[in-house]
């Protein structure tokens, strides 16, 4: 009996050992929704014709650290993050994704947006473009740049290659033992994001360019999300050349962009699968930026769990992340489902 006693004392303890994570790797748990860090860095890169360029870019990441109500700018509402936190490594390396903002808006523009994905496991950067304006990163006031907006690869030549510097210089992060982003990057995930103009921008990344311009491309990216892109200034056969899984989150007021005569959907109609077309109900062009869509609820955090548009646009952008850029098969799930917030809703997986 005394040695029966002691063989189950002995098989309890290896199972709670096991349970434990004491034996072979230790078991991570990570937290379903992290706390938010952010912080403002200046890149430098070489542009085609060898002058150096220095790109402003705003970083959200996952931390443990104490968020704090933070004031990004006067045209944008509040959030709670913690301003330069240290990343939490619990559950890294995260997927990386690139927003890029619409035309004279800014890198802090969509904050509801950039915030979430971090807050949902995700390194999030957004960089001033050129024609940054309204909402800049660092506050300054910008003036509004004249733009004829009829050749925006002669006009917006460096929006694309913002995009691929950014990528660059957080692998060099990434690899940097010294950096507060060392080894928290997952380099085979890779997303890329982007509203009207930043739309287009994020488009050409993703390889949706003519003969010639095959240098604007990056082939890193794994996943497009484009918030109601302008389609005025690509071509038909060249969405084909996208090799990558992509979503066309459109308003249902947002009934064309840019251009009368080119329909708010060709790019979805022209892209390989996997795609996706959710169409939010009610919004319109600007209702994907932070203003005005979320002035009247005051922070950030109200705005996205308040506003019927926001929070669809949240989910179904997150889902669509998650399973192309975690692999996460219950997102699958998710992207399946029509929400009653959607118009209409249209996919194809194969």
């Amino acid at each position: 009996m005394k040695k029966n006693k002691i063989s189950i004392v002995l098989i309890v303890a290896l199972v709670i050992i096991f349970l434990c994570g004491c034996v072979g790797q230790r078991r991570i748990t990570t937290p379903e929704v992290f706390n938010v860090g952010y912080t403002i860095y200046d890149f430098s890169y070489f542009l085609k014709d060898n002058t150096i360029k220095t790109l402003t870019v705003a970083i959200w990441y996952p931390t443990s650290d104490v968020p704090e109500e933070y004031y990004y700018n006067e045209n944008v509402v509040p959030g709670n993050v913690a301003v330069n936190g240290e990343v939490d490594k619990s559950g890294a390396p995260y997927p990386l994704v690139v927003f890029s903002h619409g035309l004279r808006s800014g890198g802090i523009g969509y904050t509801y947006f950039t915030q979430y994905l971090a807050s949902h496991g995700y390194i999030v950067v957004a960089p001033d473009h050129e024609d940054a304006a309204r909402t800049k990163i660092k506050g300054e006031k910008g003036d509004l740049p004249e733009v004829v907006l009829e050749k925006p690869f002669e006009e917006f030549p460096n929006r694309p290659a913002d995009i691929k510097a950014i990528i660059d210089k957080m692998l060099e992060l990434n690899n940097d033992p010294g950096a507060n982003f060392y080894q928290t990057v997952d380099e085979n995930a890779i997303g890329i994001s982007g509203h009207s103009l930043g739309g287009w921008t994020t488009q050409v990344v993703s390889g949706a360019v003519p003969l010639g311009y095959e240098e604007y491309t990056d082939d890193r990216v794994k996943a497009t999300l484009l918030l109601a892109p302008s389609t005025v200034f690509i071509e038909p056969e060249d969405y084909k050349k996208m090799n990558v899984p992509v979503m066309y989150l459109l308003g249902e007021f947002d009934l064309v962009c840019f251009d009368m005569e080119t329909p708010r959907r060709l790019g979805y109609d022209n892209a390989k699968t996997p795609k996706f077309l959710p169409i939010v109900k009610g919004a319109g062009h600007i209702t994907f930026g932070d203003n005005p869509t979320c002035l009247i609820y005051k922070t950030i955090e109200n705005c996205q769990n308040s506003n019927p548009r926001v929070k669809v646009i949240l989910k179904y952008g997150l889902a669509f992340l998650d399973r192309y850029l975690k692999n996460d098969l219950e997102a699958e799930k998710q992207l399946k489902i029509k929400d009653p917030q959607l118009k209409t809703y249209e996919y194809e997986t194969e």
